[in-house]
């Protein structure tokens, strides 16, 4: 994809941000499998479900602008912290070594996509993009934040 306006720059950072999503659907069911503790699971669990709303938050906006088209690219940033957590996976017994290091998987995947999707959301209150209800992440919608 070729950028040459600021709009190219939101439609990228938001097909970027929604590829992230996308393959962190597929990690967290994994790491849940994986994970020695009971609780553990559960909280990777409860962040699958909140991740699958933030991809359905996307979809519902893309469906309600028509003029938003997010491009077929992969996110690999999120790949390459995957596929760090995969490595963990290989390299651990399932005890609580590999619970703590899958933590701190899960803790660098929520810094990656924190920035682009604040950003998004800024760029998307500058333009005539109407969110659909609900679209903003739940932080975002408590209070405004400076981005």
């Amino acid at each position: 994809m070729k950028i040459q306006s600021i709009e190219d720059v939101f439609i990228h950072l938001l097909s970027d941000t929604y590829s992230a999503e996308k393959q962190l659907t597929r990690a967290l069911a994994k790491l849940a499998r994986e994970a020695s503790c009971d609780e553990l699971k559960t909280a990777f669990s409860q962040h699958l479900d909140e991740t699958h709303g933030h991809v359905e938050r996307i979809d519902k906006l893309l469906e309600e602008n028509s003029n938003i088209k997010v491009k077929r690219i992969k996110c690999m940033a999120m790949e390459g912290l995957i596929e760090e957590a995969k490595e963990v996976i290989e390299s651990t017994d399932k005890n609580e070594v590999r619970d703590v290091a899958l933590i701190a998987a899960a803790q660098k995947w929520s810094i990656m996509k924190l920035l682009p999707t604040a950003r998004c959301v800024r760029w998307q209150n500058s333009w005539d993009i109407t969110p659909p209800e609900n679209c903003l992440p739940q932080p975002w919608r408590r209070k405004k934040r400076p981005i």
